[in-house]
């Protein structure tokens, strides 16, 4: 056994006295080298696949972001709203950009522009960065190879600093075949500005027109006391819906107008969808030729299906001429008059040394057109009214209008109130029920 043991001490004195040459021991070292670091380059490849994973999704990112807001009309968040906020947010204007500036600096970019078959709306904004305000533009019309197409009505936005303006404004939907369009304006002079007339003109982008637009005939009539309220369509499409008809046929007009009465172009309408409700946006009321009165309420505009649509005629107004005079005097109190069926109250009257004030209440849609005041057999016309209150009636819950009259007249004897028109508003309530087909 020992000699076994001793046999292996000698092995092993031997390996432990071997010497490696340097040629070898380089190359194993370059084996061993490259043998660790195959885990290291296979970590390499891992974190640069991660990387551009990473890179990948933020160009993705961007791009989408880059494509909505290239499709959506920029900084208009604040003075668009509704259904037309909601289409501009969902990319479906066309953007334009394009600008004109007048000789004294003033900056007017046609921003975009929103199509359907109802109507054209335009995002513009007008720049002035003196901010001094001193010009009148006019910005009436677009004008296409086929037709002009005319302003409306808008709204805008100024800022802070009053050198920026935002404008929606709505103009006439241009003709289908239409192209290219020239939006027109005219700075107007004043002052030291002189008059001058711009242009903006861009293609037409028609795969940015706007749905198709649902037409769909009325053909009700409504009575309000003596008169009739016609409603003849409404037209929906997704940037408006506009409710259309007449009221008064032109026999009616003759005669009312005949015993001094005018039905006042004044309507309350409210559209109800699928029970939420409505109310106007745009009332356009004006003379029929063919004697009455026509009348066109716009309101947000349908972007998807409709189950059911009702129009609640809330109200009308009539005005009427009259020749009522009431003996005043300076212990009035609680005085009542009846007016065309109308209650009213003169509930005091002062004269001092600066004039005569005469406090009437009546109800809250009773409004006086012509009130004059006559003094020692002169007129003497309303200087102002002093005092406006609203009351709640504790019997059936109605407003009370009392308002105070002030007219230049220190006269206490011999005076009269002299009220040659009003207005009365009717509540109606009626409902008419639209089919949709």
């Amino acid at each position: 056994m020992s000699e076994i043991n001793d046999y292996l001490a000698s092995i092993k004195t031997d390996l432990d006295n071997i010497e490696v040459p340097e040629e070898l021991e380089a190359r194993l070292r370059s084996s061993l080298s490259k043998a660790t670091s195959k885990p290291k380059l296979k970590k390499a490849h891992g974190l640069v696949a991660s990387i551009l994973v990473l890179l990948l999704l933020i160009a993705s990112y961007n791009y989408s972001a880059i494509a909505y807001y290239s499709r959506k009309i920029l900084g208009f968040d604040q003075v668009v709203y509704g259904t037309l906020g909601d289409l501009n947010e969902q990319g479906h204007g066309q953007v334009i950009g394009e600008s004109y500036t007048f000789q004294n600096g003033v900056k007017v970019t046609l921003d975009g522009v929103m199509i359907d078959h109802n109507q054209m709306v335009a995002f513009y904004t007008i720049t002035d960065e003196s901010g001094n305000s001193t010009y009148d533009l006019d910005l009436t019309s677009f004008k296409g190879f086929w037709g002009n197409y005319n302003h409306v009505h808008g709204h805008g936005l100024i800022n802070d600093e009053e050198t920026e303006v935002k404008w929606i404004s709505i103009y006439d939907a241009p003709k289908a075949l239409d192209r290219t369009l020239t939006f027109n304006f005219s700075l107007f002079s004043r002052g030291d500005t002189p008059w001058e007339r711009g242009e903006i003109s861009f293609k037409l982008d028609r795969s940015k027109a706007l749905g198709h637009t649902i037409k769909q005939s009325i053909n009700q009539t409504v009575m309000v006391e003596d008169s009739k309220v016609h409603f003849d369509a409404i037209i929906a499409s997704p940037t408006v819906t506009k409710v259309l008809g007449t009221f008064n046929t032109p026999l009616e007009s003759i005669v009312r107008r005949k015993n001094g009465e005018v039905y006042t172009p004044d309507l309350e309408i409210i559209l109800v969808i699928d029970g939420k409700r409505q109310t106007s946006t745009v009332r356009q009321i004006g003379s029929s030729l063919k004697g009455g009165y026509t009348f066109e309420f716009h309101f947000e505009g349908l972007t998807g299906p409709v189950k059911n649509l009702e129009i609640h005629l809330v109200q009308s107004s009539h005005t009427k001429e009259v020749s009522k005079v009431v003996d005043l005097n300076q212990n009035m109190a609680s005085e009542e008059i009846s007016l065309e069926n109308n209650k009213i109250v003169i509930t005091e009257v002062v004269i001092d040394s600066s004039g005569t004030y005469v406090t009437i209440e009546s109800d809250e849609h009773f409004n006086f057109n012509d009130l004059n005041l006559m003094a020692e057999g002169k007129t003497v016309p309303l200087a102002d009214i002093n005092k406006i209150d609203y009351t709640k009636d504790a019997n059936n819950g109605s407003l009370k209008y009392t308002r105070t009259f002030f007219f230049e007249s220190t006269a206490k004897e011999n005076i009269q109130l002299q009220i040659n028109q009003i207005t009365t508003k009717k509540t109606t309530n009626k409902i008419i029920n639209v089919p949709v087909k």
